[in-house]
């Protein structure tokens, strides 16, 4: 029997047993919510904010991925999904990607295994609202989770949100990556721009044409009041009756927010309001909008050619930070700026100065490190910067959970990455000893905790250690 004939056997037979039984054994690790399968032949993807996860039985041909099979299981191992395609997305919400094995054609599965869109298309995206739009022969359409057609296909030629379709399997496959990805187009709720030829109407989610062909472009609505609207070489913005809320006199427009628009008009930009009002002049070299009501300015200064400068304006056309740095970064709600003499400080979102201009090692939100000493730490929810002595990052290598260890007053504690206080820093020591679990330390003695903080032992102990896949204590 010849060595391909045998890897297939042994593949079909692999498959075969999967389909029988009902459950893949392994460990489930809550906290970096992973499965580790026992099969080395069987690998998995993070469950993340879904019920279920993609598992794949790998062709025993590292560079050959037509064998392959996916499926999804649940957190017990449970496999709820058997596998039978050949690719998949992650769960969205409620739906999946997948990909049938020979023709390549795609479709969606609900999180019970129930087709929804038939695997009978080229391309299929989710809208926000619980629609699809769907691409077969070149020919684009949009349906329902029913299986029903709101805009049949080859209606209109396109629409606003340009899809991104799946990507077939390239060179890294012997990684064994998904290489189908889920595109949210976000900003289809009730209205959206659909082209036939150069002309463009705007259909509701119904499918009925609301606006008749007037634009030559019309882009995707911010919260469904405004969109980017094309008269000839020249942009503005409408409302979906087509009402004119930007007249189209601008060479370029971006709508932020829903409530700005960067424009540029003879090689300047600026800022204007949904009712053309000037917001920030249009006189400077690059306008970004980086925070709710801030932005990024770029302006060339005189008797300086080496390199462009930057600061931040808001919405009050007030200076937040002066327009005379080499770069600017945002970092959480602050900023790190950098200087001319390449220096780096950060700011807060009003523009005040945290730290020393200087040349900190390299740093990543949430932590940075000042260049004479310590380190501010930003709390994601609350937007503060807090200092601490200072700051040790640690990530396990298998599973991929990640913390911050922190030391204030000579005394240490752990904290989350975004910048959540997990423990108070009371302990002399901590250091991980295995599946999430840390041991904790006050003086000579040792308790453990978990990677939420959870005292599971006391600090009463000479020792603790793992043996046996069992946590050892010491008296």
């Amino acid at each position: 029997m010849g060595k391909s004939r045998l890897i297939f056997l042994v593949f079909v037979s692999t498959i075969q047993y999967l389909f029988a039984q009902e459950k893949i054994a392994g460990k489930y690790y809550s906290d970096a919510r992973y499965f580790k399968p026992t099969d080395t032949n069987i690998i998995t993807q993070q469950f993340g904010d879904a019920q279920l996860a993609p598992f794949m039985i790998k062709d025993r041909a590292p560079n050959f991925l037509e064998n392959a099979r996916v499926g999804f299981m649940d957190t017990t191992g449970h496999i709820v999904v058997k596998p039978e395609y050949i690719n998949c997305s992650p769960f969205k919400e409620k739906y999946a990607l997948v990909q049938s094995p020979g023709d390549y054609k795609v479709g969606i599965i609900d999180q019970e295994g129930k087709i929804v869109v038939p695997l009978i298309y080229d391309g299929v995206a989710i809208y926000t609202n619980g629609l699809f739009e769907v691409s077969k022969d070149k020919q684009v359409g949009i349906i329902s989770a029913d299986g029903k057609f709101i805009v049949p296909l080859g209606k209109y030629d396109s629409f606003s949100h340009p899809i991104q379709w799946y990507s077939m399997p390239g060179d890294d496959i012997v990684w064994y990556h998904w290489e189908l990805r889920f595109l949210v187009t976000k900003n289809f709720n009730k209205y959206i721009g659909a082209g036939v030829g150069n002309k463009w109407h705007i259909i509701d989610n119904k499918g009925r044409q609301v606006l008749s062909p007037e634009f030559d472009y019309i882009g995707p609505f911010k919260d469904d009041k405004v969109a980017i609207a094309q008269i000839g070489k020249k942009w503005g913005a409408i409302s979906p009756s087509g009402k004119i809320a930007i007249p189209a006199i601008y060479d370029r427009i971006t709508l932020e927010n829903g409530k700005f628009a960067c424009v540029t008009l003879n090689g300047k930009m600026g800022v204007v309001s949904l009712s053309n009002k000037i917001v920030i002049p249009i006189m400077h070299e690059y306008v970004e909008q980086i925070a709710a009501t801030e932005f990024l300015v770029k302006d060339k200064i005189a008797n300086q050619d080496l390199w462009d400068n930057y600061g931040i304006i808001n919405s009050k056309n007030q200076i937040i930070i002066a327009i005379e740095n080499h770069s600017i970064k945002p970092f959480g709600n602050g900023y790190i700026v950098e200087n001319s003499n390449i220096e780096s400080a950060l700011y807060t979102a009003m523009g005040k100065r945290l730290s020393l201009f200087g040349r900190p090692s390299p740093h990543q939100f949430p932590v940075w490190k000042n260049d004479d000493k310590g380190y501010f730490v930003q709390n994601v929810k609350s937007g503060t910067f807090n200092y601490y002595d200072e700051i040790y990052d640690f990530t396990t290598s298998l599973h991929g959970y990640r913390y911050l260890f922190y030391y204030r007053n000579e005394k240490m504690g752990m904290m989350d990455t975004l910048g959540n206080e997990i423990t108070l820093p009371i302990y002399d020591d901590i250091e991980y000893l295995q599946d999430n679990y840390f041991t904790i330390k006050q003086g000579n003695k040792v308790g453990l905790s978990n990677g939420a903080g959870k005292i599971i032992y006391p600090c009463i102990y000479s020792d603790i250690y793992y043996a046996d896949e069992k946590i050892v204590t010491i008296p």
